[in-house]
């Protein structure tokens, strides 16, 4: 049952982050969030960055197809 609970929870990140209004939604958390940057030592700073991680994470983009997002949305990298 738990598994089949997870494969639900995964299923609906891919259904929300993959419309386009979804992936407008987790580029503004990455860009938010500062994903692409470190905050060593800043602990609530890190804390959403790791919180928009597992949103891309669930969702199986990596930080490559971001860069994709981010230059689509802005036109700049």
């Amino acid at each position: 049952k738990e598994n089949q609970e997870q494969r639900d929870l995964f299923i609906s990140y891919k259904r929300v982050f993959g419309s386009e209004d979804g992936r407008i939604v987790l580029y503004d958390l990455m860009n938010k969030f500062h994903v692409l940057e470190s905050h060593k030592g800043k602990e609530f700073s890190e804390g959403q960055r790791s919180v928009a991680l597992y949103v891309l994470s669930q969702v199986k983009c990596d930080l490559k197809e971001f860069d994709k997002l981010l230059v689509e949305q802005t036109g700049e990298y």
